[in-house]
């Protein structure tokens, strides 16, 4: 109860003793349904009508694609990229779109459908754009990790001179990502600075409370977290256009809510009925494309 009105966390809390898992914690929830192994999703989504309307692909035709791969220093292998890139004479800003957890650079475009979501921006007036995705690591969350791999200077020291050599503007670019990759895309942004990051974009990005929530494998050690905490790095996001989408039983909610509250004013979001999945972000994809071309045009 809050104030008289059984909110819908509460009646969440409730839905899920009913199923028996009101015992887990926030960490393992969250960890649960960060690698998709969590059970029951759906049934309890849908017995208390927060599942939504699945968000769609546009049914127009896309921006073409082109993908190749490079040798990656930082990652110690060799990495798959994508380019969505419009039709237009000069070169284009760029969005480097991240990932989630285990998931690769196809995705982007093959599951998510981006390459549509920026032709039907451009068609509405958002100045063009290239989308460029990348393989980031079944699940570095994008920073330095123990064994000497770093996907973060993968993409910044490595990703970035090569969509350059490419023809691309990335004087100043943007970082959009969902789960993994929308933290990975608020990390790089305060790595990248304000100077040089024209916006983000995080959809359901995963931001765990502390390092004992962690999901495993996210991080090395508690010190490894604690140097990656994108809630301790607003100073350094200050001045950066940030857009979050998120669903209100996604269990990365609650931190996401106070990340987006630490700012003043409070960063650009939409909290929407749902959970931590594909329906909800393909949602709000069009608008992080749109919210993103217009940055990256100022």
């Amino acid at each position: 109860m809050r104030d008289g009105v059984f909110t819908r966390r509460a009646a969440l809390r409730a839905g899920m003793g009913a199923l028996g898992i009101g015992a887990l914690g926030a960490g393992a929830l969250a960890a649960g349904v960060e690698t998709r192994v969590l059970p029951g999703r759906g049934r309890l989504d849908h017995a208390l009508g927060l599942d939504g309307t699945p968000g769609r692909v546009p049914t127009v035709a896309g921006v073409p694609v082109t993908s190749g791969t490079f040798a990656s220093k930082a990652m110690k292998t060799t990495l798959g990229y994508s380019i969505a890139r419009p039709a237009t004479a000069g070169p284009v800003r760029v969005a480097v779109v991240l990932h989630g957890r285990g998931g690769d650079h196809r995705g982007a475009f093959d599951e998510f459908g981006m390459d549509r979501f920026l032709a039907q921006a451009i068609d509405d007036g958002v100045p063009p754009f290239a989308l460029a995705s990348i393989d980031g690591g079944d699940s570095s969350y994008y920073h330095r990790r123990a064994d000497g791999t770093d996907s973060g200077a993968a993409i910044l020291d490595e990703f970035l001179p090569l969509l350059q050599r490419q023809g691309l503007d990335t004087g100043r670019v943007a970082f959009q990502g969902t789960s993994m990759g929308g933290y990975g895309a608020i990390l790089l942004a305060a790595r990248h600075g304000a100077a040089r990051t024209a916006a983000v974009g995080a959809q359901g990005p995963a931001i765990f409370a502390s390092a004992a929530d962690t999901a495993a494998g996210a991080y090395d050690s508690a010190e490894d977290f604690d140097a990656n905490d994108v809630m301790r790095m607003t100073a350094q996001l200050q001045g950066i256009p940030i857009r979050v989408d998120i669903g209100t039983d996604d269990p990365f909610y609650p931190t996401v809510e106070r990340f987006v509250d630490a700012f003043s004013p409070p960063l650009e979001h939409s909290y929407v009925p749902g959970g931590h999945d594909n329906g909800v972000w393909l949602r709000s994809m069009g608008t992080q494309v749109a919210f993103i071309g217009r940055h990256l045009a100022a």
